[in-house]
Formats: C-alpha cells, sequence, structure tokens
C-alpha cells in the first residue's frame, strides 16, 4: 500500500484571490490614512479620552465586570493557542480534519498568532515603542508626557502602549478564522468589527490604550493575517527541502507508510 496523500484545505481559487487582495489593499489603505490622521492631528488620542476620563478616574478602571472580562479573555487566548498546537499535530499525525479543519489550515492560525499577537505586537511594537499608556500621562493623573504615534518620543520603559495586546489577539483570531473558513466568512468578517470596537472601547475606558493604540492593533492584524494567507496559500513560498523532509519525518501520518 503507497502512502496515503495528506488531507490539505485546497485553498486558493478566484473567491479566496479576491477576497485576500482586497483586505490587502484596504487595510494599507487604512493604515496609511489613520496614520496621516493621527499625524496631523496628535491630539484626537487625548481628545477621545477625555470624554471617558471622569472624576479623577477613567469610567472602567477598577470596574469589576470589565476586569474579568479582561481575564476572561487573555485565559480563552491562551486556551486558543493551546488548541491550536495540539489540532496541528493531530491533524498531521492522523492525516484527517480536526474540528472541520485540516491540518494547513490551523498552522495558518497558529502562524498568525505567533507572528501578530506574539512577535509583532509584544516582542517589537510594545518592547521597543516607549509610548505611555493613559494613566501614566499627565493629562490623567500621571507622571509622563503624552507621545503621540506611534511614541517614539514617550518615557515608557516596558510593556508600553502602542498596540493593544488584547486587540491584537482577538482580531487575530477572528480575521484568521475567516480566511479558512470561506462558509461561514462573511460571518465571521462581521464579527471582527464589534469584537475590536467592545475589547478596544475596554481598554480605553480602563485606561490602558489610547484610541489610536486600538486602531492601528486591529489594523496590523487584519492585513497581516491576508498576507500570510497570501503566501501560505494563494502564491505560496517555495519551503528548501531539506525542511519539507524533516517535517515528513517529524508527522508522518500514522499508517501511511507501504508494507
Amino acid at each position: 500500500m503507497g502512502n496515503k496523500p495528506p488531507i490539505v484545505s485546497g485553498f486558493g481559487d478566484d473567491e479566496d484571490r479576491q477576497f485576500t487582495n482586497s483586505v490587502i489593499r484596504l487595510s494599507l489603505i487604512a493604515i496609511v490614512v489613520s496614520a496621516i490622521i493621527f499625524t496631523v492631528f496628535p491630539g484626537l488620542d487625548l481628545l477621545a479620552h477625555s470624554l471617558i476620563w471622569q472624576d479623577g478616574r477613567f469610567v472602567l478602571d477598577g470596574d469589576p465586570f470589565w476586569s474579568g472580562f479582561r481575564q476572561f479573555l487573555l485565559d480563552f487566548t491562551k486556551l486558543f493557542y493551546l488548541v491550536c498546537v495540539v489540532a496541528v499535530v493531530l491533524a498531521l499525525r492522523s492525516n484527517r480534519r480536526v474540528m472541520g479543519l485540516a491540518s494547513d489550515a490551523w498552522g495558518y492560525i497558529l502562524i498568525c498568532s505567533l507572528l501578530g499577537p506574539g512577535l509583532l505586537v509584544n516582542l517589537i511594537l510594545k518592547a521597543f515603542i516607549p509610548r505611555p499608556r493613559p494613566r501614566e500621562v499627565i493629562d490623567f493623573g500621571g507622571s509622563l508626557d503624552f507621545a503621540s504615534i506611534p511614541g517614539f518620543g514617550g518615557a515608557c520603559d516596558s510593556n508600553c502602549s502602542f498596540v493593544s495586546g488584547e486587540v491584537a489577539s482577538t482580531v487575530m483570531t477572528l480575521a484568521a478564522l475567516a480566511f479558512v473558513v470561506p462558509s461561514r466568512r462573511p460571518l465571521i468578517a462581521f464579527l471582527v468589527l464589534p469584537g475590536w470596537l467592545i475589547v478596544g472601547a475596554m481598554r480605553m475606558g480602563q485606561g490602558g490604550h489610547f484610541l489610536s493604540d486600538v486602531l492601528f492593533s486591529g489594523l496590523f492584524m487584519i492585513l497581516l493575517a491576508a498576507v500570510v494567507f497570501r503566501y501560505s496559500f494563494i502564491s505560496p513560498l517555495p519551503l528548501p527541502n531539506s525542511w519539507k523532509s524533516r517535517m515528513q519525518g517529524w508527522f508522518t501520518p500514522k499508517g501511511s507508510a507501504g508494507s
């Protein structure tokens, strides 16, 4: 019996191509336009937060419901990433779909999560751009000067404001799912905006992030999800043969070898 061919998702048709290219174009335009607006009018961030700064505090700061909701999001995100890892391994080892998705789809979601919220947001932007959070600036009871986007002139030491990690995780999860579940793509894509708004409003109301942090966090994740999908399924980048051999050795489906 010969080797059983691996089950793949089969993405890359004209509908996938058109959707992906449209998302890339629109997100790039939105990023450029937003950057121009917040550069020309840097006070928009302070204006937005002045509306939710009451009696010397941010309206959601210390609120038990929203604090609990934020913790739920953090815990759910960790669980979701664990599920992705397990699903990739199971799908590859069994050569079957897991919860309706093939191994390449689960791998795509995992890569998006690692590159977006993991690498870009937490290890690069938040670590190296010293933009203070709203609660840290003088205008809202802190001790640091406000820094307009992206915040290179700020004085934050670590885990800084640009951009929002919670928004990045939420938007990336939904955006990645929208790409790999085409049968539910309109519904999932529709859910991106309310998820983005709810989590973003929560973090703004807690004094954790500025409006621009929330906006660019979502836009960066949507663009990254589209770019990764394009170069994974539409115009896939070639892998070195040595990489392919190693992966086949690590994840050979059970019972696939001839006898």
